[in-house]
Formats: C-alpha cells, sequence, structure tokens
C-alpha cells in the first residue's frame, strides 16, 4: 500500500483494472442474465403461452421452476468443489509444503483498488497471492496460490489452468529423471513434494475451472426464474390493462 498524488499514473492503473480476471467474470454474470432475459421473452411469447391466461401462468410458472432446478443444481456443485479446494490448499500448506504460518489473503483487501483522499492524493492498494514455482524440464513455471473464494474469481484462471495441463506430462518426466532427495534450484523443494505440489495444484485449479462453471449454471439458472417471473408478471399486466 502507497500514497501517491492523483496522476495519470492512477488514471491508466485504474484503466488497466477494468479489464482484469474480475471484470471478465462480472461482465460474463451480466451476460448470462441477459441470454436468460431474452430466453425467456421468445419462450412467453410462443402462440401457445399466449393463448389464454392460464397457458400464460402455466408457462411462466414451468420456466421459473426450470430455471430454479438449474440454479439448485449449480449450488450443489459449487459446494463440493470448494470444499475439494480448501482440502487441497490445506494439504498442500502442512503436508507438502510444511509451512507452519500459511500465508492467506485478507477477504476484505481488493486485488487492485483506490481510494481517493481529503488532500486529493491518492491511496492505492495491489495485492498478489505467492506463487508456487514448478520445474517442467525446460524452464520454471510459476502457478498462484489461491486461498479464499475471492481467488477464484480475480486470479487468472485461464494462465493457471493452461499452464499446468500443458506441462504436465514434461513435469512429471523431469521430476521422474531427478536424482531422488536432489532439491530443485528454484522450487527449492525435492522431487517427490514438488511432484506431489504440482498434481494437488493441477487438481486445485480444475476444481476452479468446475466451480466457474457451476457458479455460471447457478446464475443462469437464477436469471431464468427472475425473468421467467418478471416477463409473466408484466404479460399479466398487459392483458388485465
Amino acid at each position: 500500500m502507497h500514497d501517491e498524488p492523483s496522476s495519470n499514473r492512477a488514471a491508466a492503473e485504474s484503466s488497466f483494472g477494468r479489464f482484469n480476471s474480475l471484470f471478465v467474470h462480472r461482465l460474463g454474470v451480466v451476460a448470462l442474465y441477459t441470454i436468460a432475459s431474452v430466453t425467456a421473452i421468445v419462450v412467453l411469447r410462443l402462440p401457445e403461452a399466449q393463448k389464454d391466461l392460464i397457458s400464460l401462468l402455466s408457462t411462466g410458472a414451468i420456466f421459473a421452476t426450470f430455471g430454479s432446478a438449474i440454479s439448485t443444481l449449480g449450488s450443489v456443485w459449487e459446494r463440493d468443489l470448494l470444499e475439494r479446494v480448501r482440502l487441497n490448499i490445506d494439504i498442500l500448506y502442512k503436508d507438502i509444503l510444511r509451512q507452519e504460518t500459511p500465508w492467506r489473503r485478507w477477504p476484505f483487501l481488493l486485488r487492485s483498488g483506490k481510494r481517493r483522499l481529503l488532500d486529493d492524493s491518492v491511496h492505492i492498494g495491489t495485492l498478489c497471492n505467492p506463487e508456487v514455482p514448478l520445474d517442467v524440464g525446460t524452464h520454471v513455471i510459476r502457478i498462484a496460490l489461491p486461498t479464499v473464494l475471492e481467488d477464484f474469481f480475480d486470479l487468472p484462471l485461464c494462465r493457471n489452468f493452461i499452464l499446468l495441463a500443458r506441462f504436465r506430462a514434461a513435469a512429471g518426466t523431469a521430476f521422474a529423471r531427478r536424482k531422488k532427495g536432489a532439491v530443485g534450484e528454484e522450487t527449492k523443494m525435492e522431487r517427490s513434494d514438488e511432484f506431489m505440489a504440482y498434481e494437488c495444484l493441477h487438481d486445485t485449479w480444475c476444481s476452479i475451472f468446475s466451480f466457474r462453471l457451476a457458479r455460471y449454471t447457478t446464475h443462469f439458472g437464477a436469471g431464468l426464474t427472475i425473468a421467467g417471473a418478471v416477463v409473466t408478471a408484466c404479460y399479466v399486466a398487459t392483458r388485465a390493462a
């Protein structure tokens, strides 16, 4: 954290921040609700639904129930994946990295933010999660370590997920060829620990990828439920008028 006068640099950092992972996630959520709303309008405008008031109400109820079922399914999926990620991180810290005081993010701190003070200066804060170095034979990749739910959305999902998937075979080959007990120059881990760290992080980011899909499923189901109820109410009100 630091203070600096309001300047073009602050404006540039703010502009860059709009295009981070969290922004993409929020944009995706808005798109899902938009698609759900358009779908509700299209379905409820069908001649079969508009035939009479009973048909309209029945179609709206079925539509909302369908959305609720999708949302519930996504929520169940989310809980299982969240528990798996938390267990993986606990195993990584305690059993693989063997850190007595593990780092964890404070959720109330934003990934990147700024606050204008009374003296017209700007207080800028940037949060960086620790990265775990992993030797894949030809080079070392660095994977961000998520610790709380907020990290699932504002850490670069595609970068970490793709890196781990792309170099998994190469990393396994490099670990197998390394002498037993040898410690990596950059990773500072023995062969067995580094292999387990790679597998743990791979499973963690795969689970986060699936969690994001589950969250989007939940949002889409909620969007169908809300849009179905609202659009049905609007059509009923139009008929009554």
